[in-house]
């Protein structure tokens, strides 16, 4: 498993691993007892496909093998994810903040969320 990352996502940019320590070991057992052995290979094939794992994300973060295999939901997100689709735009330099400052008071990036007037009163 160690040698499908490494030759996977490793040589894509993610992170390269080292052998399985006893935490990973029992995270890997939990994710092979609840999707099967043939999912794990599939869930690191898709991240090894994915240029924001694997560094392209406009930041440093790179997913390692224990981000799949710590949670649950790490592993669902990988096996659902779509590796041909386009990296989500990444925001650089303050440009997201810019974006948000930008918008006209009242809106909101959440549907159905209200703005807040004042952030200062909201914790």
């Amino acid at each position: 498993m160690v040698e499908a990352w490494n030759e996977g996502p490793g040589k894509a940019g993610a992170a390269t691993a080292r052998p399985l320590d006893n935490g990973r070991r029992a995270a890997l057992a939990a994710r092979v007892r609840e999707h099967g052995e043939p999912a794990v290979f599939d869930a690191i094939a898709k991240l090894g496909r994915s240029g924001w794992h694997c560094g392209g994300n406009g930041g440093s973060w790179r997913a390692n093998l224990g981000w799949l295999l710590k949670s649950p939901e790490n592993f669902q997100k990988a096996l659902e994810m779509d590796p041909t689709a386009p990296a989500p735009p990444t925001a650089t330099n303050g440009s997201l903040v810019a974006a948000i400052l930008a918008r006209p008071a009242g809106a909101s990036s959440r549907r159905g969320a209200p703005a807040l007037s004042n952030p200062k009163e909201h914790p």
